[in-house]
């Protein structure tokens, strides 16, 4: 994650929770997602909310796919 400008959700969720220690509750995770991703100047859509929680199942531990 070198250029800022081109951040995935994913690299922007894994920042998120790497800032946060390796987790933390979901508030807190948007959160710090939006800062990162304000920061960047990167968009905050309407639906940041349900894309940051669709990746998080995606890649939950629950899952075959990890952050």
């Amino acid at each position: 994650m070198t250029n800022k400008s081109s951040y995935t959700w994913v690299e922007t969720i894994t920042r998120a929770l790497e800032n946060l220690g390796g987790s933390g509750h979901r508030s807190d995770i948007y959160s710090e997602v939006e800062y990162i991703r304000n920061q960047s100047g990167l968009s905050w859509p309407k639906s940041a909310k349900e894309i940051i929680q669709a990746e998080l199942q995606r890649y939950s531990s629950n899952s075959s796919k990890t952050l």
